[in-house]
């Protein structure tokens, strides 16, 4: 992070800046009487982190590099596939580098954040990438993906350094660009400490005990959501056969008992045929097979259900996962 850079005035976390950081985060020593946001004044502690390697440019990954970048750290990374993807990166700050053995050499803090558990396994298998990261550097693993996967990882990581933190994320991209994800960070309570000032810029962070335990409650985490979308995809079609005012229905069940963050994400989406942005179908049934596999000698009907009709959908996987609701307008007819 740095310093505050006397020619310029700028302070990573000055809060008339775009990155805001709630008071209730910061130390005690910190904080002044200024609002609900606040600024680190003076120097940054000397063993704060200022270097990250950030890998995973994707729709979550890179509005939360960009973020970092912005907020004053240090932020380098590595272009896998989407080439514009990191232009944007390199636009907020970032430093991009040919591989990502070259963007973790040398850094404090290494992030991660891809697409599956297979994404995670290449990353992470990679000798050179062994090898490139630091000694006893900290990894904040932030994929959504089994909680067997991360385990195998860090034992074999056991010799090269024990500092990780299972902290998959909920909130999807618009909480990524907002700063307001949820993070499950799991792992030893001083390595923790020593991200905060990090993962405060992404969002609010709920600590668990034990790696493993992070990915264990995404997976909880999304099997409620990906139940709840079926249900809400379900009241728009009833909605619409009894001949309701759907704006009306939005206004009523959003403050009802019925309502969700589902519903109030969603339900305006499906009514507006809007299925661009969000959550990637093939994320959300990627994430449902993760609770189904955990959920083995269980018998969960509504979680078995779920799964049959995310896997019955096919085409429009890079859609937001409310265009579910395209199984059930076949019902509909000419209504």
């Amino acid at each position: 992070m740095g310093h505050i850079h006397e020619e310029s005035g700028f302070c990573p976390f000055d809060h008339t800046s775009d990155i805001n950081i709630p008071v209730a985060s910061l130390p005690e020593a910190e904080k002044s009487d200024r609002g609900c946001f606040e600024v680190y004044k003076g120097e940054i502690a000397m063993n704060s982190i200022r270097t990250i390697g950030f890998i995973g440019l994707g729709a979550m990954g890179l509005p939360m590099a960009k973020r970092l970048s912005q907020a004053g750290f240090a932020v380098r990374s590595a272009v896998h596939r989407n080439q514009d993807a990191g232009k944007k990166f390199q636009e907020a700050g970032g430093q991009l580098f040919n591989s990502i053995p070259e963007a973790v050499r040398g850094v404090e803090l290494v992030i991660s954040i891809v697409s599956d558990d297979l994404a995670l396994e290449e990353v992470y298998g990679d000798e050179e990438f062994y090898r490139a990261i630091p000694k006893d550097v900290i990894i904040l693993e932030m994929t959504s993906c089994a909680p067997k996967t991360l385990l195998k990882i860090v034992k074999r990581y056991q010799k090269k350094t024990k500092n990780f933190i299972d902290a998959p994320v909920s909130g999807g991209v618009t909480g990524a660009i907002n700063g307001t994800l949820t993070i499950f960070a799991a792992g030893n309570k001083d390595i923790l400490g020593k991200v905060e000032p990090v993962v405060t810029v992404l969002g609010k962070t709920i600590p668990l005990e034990k790696i493993g335990d992070g990915k264990a409650v995404k997976a909880v985490n999304q099997m409620l959501a990906a139940v709840n979308m079926i249900g809400v995809a379900e009241a728009y079609i009833l909605a619409r056969k009894m001949g309701l005012n759907l704006d009306q229905v939005y206004q009523i069940i959003k403050e009802s008992s019925g309502g969700s963050y589902v519903f109030t994400n969603k339900f305006i989406k499906i009514v507006k045929r809007d299925y661009n942005g969000g959550f990637k179908f093939r994320l959300m049934k990627k994430d449902l097979g993760i609770a189904v596999r955990e959920a083995r000698g269980l018998r969960l009907p509504l979680l078995k259900l779920a799964d049959t009709l995310y896997r019955r959908f096919e085409g429009n996987d890079d859609l937001d996962y409310s265009v579910l609701a395209t199984l059930y307008e076949e019902q509909l007819g000419g209504m």
